[in-house]
């Protein structure tokens, strides 16, 4: 009865491998934390400045270090146990938003706090992301990745839809959002504990095993391990390519890595052209959502924190829908041109939200936007991770995907800033046309290109 559902619905297949099910557990309950945490700190910012400025301050402060470390993780994710690099990074994020809480809760959080934040987690996102997609291959089979990416969006997304409820109760009932910090600190202990217990299949081991340059733990090693009562590493995490000696062997190393990383996009004419497209139409999506939001909600439409938690709980709704759908379809053809026909149903959602509307009716046309807008994304996202993950070569995935989200981020602090200052001198929903409009014109400009119309 098992395998008949499972054959069935496609999309809970990734969780027949243990090793993927544990890792997903975590991240899921890390997500719920997420979501408190992104309407906690806005809407901080906001009570602390009431600027937008302000608010694209801390958000340019979180995605510097993020572009910095990004070609650092990508390489650490090829060279370095996958496993061990989430976590740390959980642990240090642990540590890091539960001393925020702590500062909340003894009255003493200033905005440089929110700064400092920002400017860690940067760091530690640069190295966890890269990280996270590349094991993913190496925990399930080829044919369950869309179902393996499609859990994790759908994770992502619930956990927003339940901490933006979260968050956006505890802002009105306390007016301190200190326990929405904690309560992500905690998802982060919980999320590095399911690390710990994580183990790689013995495929993994194998493959890593055919690899040149990598150390397999004896028979011998293994029993010591175990009598020691350590956790003994499998193959992947105690394999790493012979590293130079000496500083300036090592980074040396490093950028020759990187630079393998960038041949091989700049020889992939799909790649060379989806990636710098889709890093503009994030800068002109993500300024506006994340940067402009706060103040749509409280100067244009007049409404507290429940209307943003309302908005980012219908956007992860419709994210969470799309992405059961992506991950229940088998493989589909024309894949090229489905990613850009979702992002140009994201950039409808955003001419929406700039629409002048009366009073009365724009809670609700804002969240049907926001209904739209994520379901769209969620689309674009499995769909494009999942194309990365099947014609990417392994040895080359995590760079791939660190140049990906390098060229994601890289223009984001401008993009930020500009939105910030534009948002207090022209306001909210002129920025949000104005971003719709360009995402669209974007997305005419990537299917112009044959690469991308073919690309199945």
């Amino acid at each position: 009865m098992g395998q008949a559902i499972t054959g069935a619905t496609r999309y809970p297949r990734a969780l027949q491998s243990r090793p993927f099910a544990l890792l997903w557990l975590g991240q899921a309950i890390s997500a719920l934390g997420d979501g408190t945490f992104y309407i906690a700190l806005s809407w901080q910012v906001l009570v602390l400045t009431g600027s937008g400025t302000a608010i694209a301050g801390v958000l340019v402060a979180g995605t510097i270090p993020r572009i910095l470390f990004f070609l650092i993780g990508g390489v650490a994710a090829d060279r370095l146990p996958r496993r061990l690099v989430l976590l740390y990074s959980d642990t240090v994020r642990a540590v890091i938003v539960l001393v925020i809480a702590l500062l909340g809760w003894a009255h003493l959080l200033q905005m440089w706090h929110l700064v400092a934040l920002a400017l860690l987690f940067g760091v530690v996102d640069g190295f966890f992301n890269p990280a996270y997609q590349a094991i993913i291959p190496q925990l399930v089979e080829k044919d369950a990745l869309a179902s393996a990416n499609s859990l994790t969006g759908i994770s992502q997304k619930v956990g927003l839809i339940l901490g933006s409820a979260l968050a956006a109760g505890s802002i009105t009932l306390f007016s301190n959002p200190a326990s929405a910090f904690a309560f992500n600190g905690a998802t982060f202990v919980f999320s590095a504990l399911c690390i710990i217990l994580l183990r790689l299949p013995e495929r993994a081991n194998r493959a890593m095993v055919e690899q040149p340059h990598v150390a397999v733990p004896t028979e011998l090693e293994n029993v010591a391990g175990e009598q020691e009562g350590m956790a003994v590493p499998t193959a992947q995490e105690s394999a790493a390519p012979a590293a130079p000696t000496g500083m300036m062997g090592h980074m040396r190393s490093l950028f020759k890595d990187a630079g393998e990383g960038f041949r091989y996009v700049l020889q992939s004419p799909w790649l060379r052209i989806i990636i710098p497209i889709s890093a503009l139409c994030n800068i002109v999506v993500s300024g506006p959502s994340q940067v402009a939001s706060p103040k749509l909600v409280h100067d244009s439409y007049a409404a507290g924190a429940w209307l943003l938690g309302t908005l980012v709980m219908a956007n992860s709704i419709g994210a969470t829908v799309a992405m059961l759908l992506v991950g229940q379809m088998p493989p589909k053809r024309q894949r090229g041109i489905a990613l850009f026909i979702g992002l140009i149903g994201l950039s409808v959602a955003m001419v929406v939200f700039g629409l002048p509307l009366p009073h009365s009716w724009e809670p609700i046309v804002a969240t049907l936007a926001a209904l739209l807008g994520g379901g769209c994304l969620g689309f674009f996202s499995i769909i494009w991770i999942t194309l990365l993950q099947e014609k990417v070569p392994g040895d080359k995935l995590g760079r791939v995907s660190s140049i990906d989200m390098l060229g994601s981020f890289a223009l984001l602090p401008v993009g930020y800033a500009l939105v910030g200052v534009l948002t207090d001198l022209l306001g909210a929903s002129m920025v949000f046309f104005a971003g719709g409009v360009l995402c669209f014109v974007l997305c005419l400009i990537a299917l112009s290109s044959k690469s991308v119309r073919e690309l199945q």
